[in-house]
């Protein structure tokens, strides 16, 4: 537009004419007004994200990875990012949201994750597509794992208890870690070998509740309920061998990433 003119005007009248300085209206800036260009990058945004709902709806699975980031006010914003495999077999990352919680932990990362996945109204794909959600044997053997913690974790007397077992039978009884939130398959993994130690004397401790007369009825049905689950050359024990050698070669992956001056062929 103002272009168009200055070329005619130097035409008209050579190199020499004088340069006008573009000053356009108001009206044909409306971009500059915050709440228009608000509107703008929201219908952009809205348009992008709608195409990437329909790519994660087409995939097999897609895993999700979290950055956190405090700002001046304290506020733990995350930035979600969900990363697939194409049918042209290459990985792809696509950016979700930003999002915050109020709660704290754990609990706040995964609760920042739903609001994401509400407001994409993607919560049911999520559910069943996400890469961890499509081992059902995997999730069972670590509800059941984090049972087994839990149940010595909550009481300093089933701990002795244990102990005590260890003494007897010339054992070293491992504790159970605390929860590890930077490293989860490092946590994961210390929680299977203290489950692998300590196991021979828990079955013996678990036989005790359900033998005693002092134990409630509560406590001597999960004590069966954990002689069920991890009995000798059972599914969870050969299920623990299993994820024990994953867990150790996703330990050093995690190492190694994050290692200076790393190339793809490391």
């Amino acid at each position: 537009m103002h272009a168009d003119s200055q070329i005619a005007s130097y035409k008209e009248e050579g190199l020499t004419s004088q340069f006008v300085q573009f000053s356009p209206t108001a009206a044909l800036l409306q971009y500059r007004n915050p709440v228009i260009y608000r509107e703008m990058l929201d219908t952009v945004g809205h348009s992008v994200m709608e195409k990437v709902v329909d790519q994660l709806k087409k995939i097999d699975c897609f895993s999700i990875h979290v950055d956190g980031s405090v700002d001046k006010y304290g506020v733990d914003n995350k930035f979600i990012t969900a990363r697939y495999l194409t049918e042209n077999l290459e990985i792809k990352s696509v950016f979700l949201g930003e999002s915050k919680s109020h709660i704290r932990g754990a609990e706040g990362l995964l609760d920042s994750i739903k609001i994401v996945f509400q407001d994409l109204d993607i919560e049911d794909i999520a559910k069943e597509k996400l890469t961890e959600s499509t081992v059902t044997e995997v999730r069972h053997w670590r509800t059941n794992l984090k049972a087994v913690a839990t149940f010595y974790r909550g009481s300093a007397l089933r701990y002795g208890w244990l102990e005590k077992l260890g003494d007897t039978k010339k054992i070293l009884i491992y504790r159970f870690p605390a929860y590890f939130e930077v490293r989860f398959a490092e946590h994961l993994l210390n929680l299977s070998k203290a489950l692998w130690k300590n196991l021979p004397c828990m079955q013996i401790h678990w036989q005790s509740i359900i033998e005693s007369s002092d134990s409630t009825k509560i406590e001597k049905a999960t004590a069966k309920g954990f002689l069920r689950t991890w009995k000798i050359n059972g599914e969870q024990q050969h299920l623990t061998c299993l994820m024990m050698d994953i867990l150790r070669n996703i330990e050093k992956l995690q190492k190694d990433s994050q290692k200076s001056k790393i190339i793809m062929t490391d």
